[in-house]
């Protein structure tokens, strides 16, 4: 970024020559990247509470808005898919395509509007909050994915989530 502009110095693998809309410097203007705007969310929610926002995204190809919208809220119940146990918020992600993308593409990766359900809660009471469970609809089928292990080391002690789940459960 220079100038509050996204350049780009070197793209690999490099842009082939299909038939992709280019993206202006006006579309590069004022954007971030997409672990940027991960962390805009994760902060957000922290100091806010929720995940409704928009961030304008460039990744070095492509320029899409990252739309992030509340879907509810669950309480994760003890389970062998991860050691979390607690509130979570839920939000809703998707883009919104502006260019860069490929017109024609048959693998079906760029059919629709697709999105993601993130699970985000509080691994441990001081920190941000970290996502716990993904669900993704893939042309290849369902991906879910959830957070199997969490550490934190604060004053020389090292706390893991699974040493706090083990105690919660022990206190219901």
């Amino acid at each position: 970024f220079k100038d509050g502009v996204a350049s780009i110095d070197r793209i690999v693998p490099k842009p082939e020559t299909d038939d992709r809309d280019r993206v202006t410097e006006e579309m590069r203007t004022g954007v971030v990247d997409l672990t940027s705007a991960i962390i805009a969310v994760i902060r957000r929610m922290d100091s806010a509470g929720d995940c409704k926002a928009n961030y304008p995204v460039f990744d070095g190809r492509r320029r899409y808005d990252l739309i992030v919208e509340p879907d509810g809220s669950d309480r994760v119940k003890p389970n062998g898919y991860t050691p979390f146990v607690g509130d979570t918020v839920n939000c809703r992600l998707s883009i919104e395509k502006k260019a860069g993308f490929k017109r024609n593409d048959e693998s079906g990766w760029n059919e629709g509007r697709r999105s993601a359900k993130v699970w985000m809660g509080k691994a441990f009471g001081d920190v941000p909050p970290v996502p716990i469970r993904l669900t993704l609809d893939t042309p290849l089928g369902d991906l879910i994915a959830h957070l199997s292990a969490a550490s934190i080391e604060k004053g020389g002690l090292k706390k893991r989530l699974r040493d706090v789940a083990a105690a919660e459960s022990k206190k219901n």
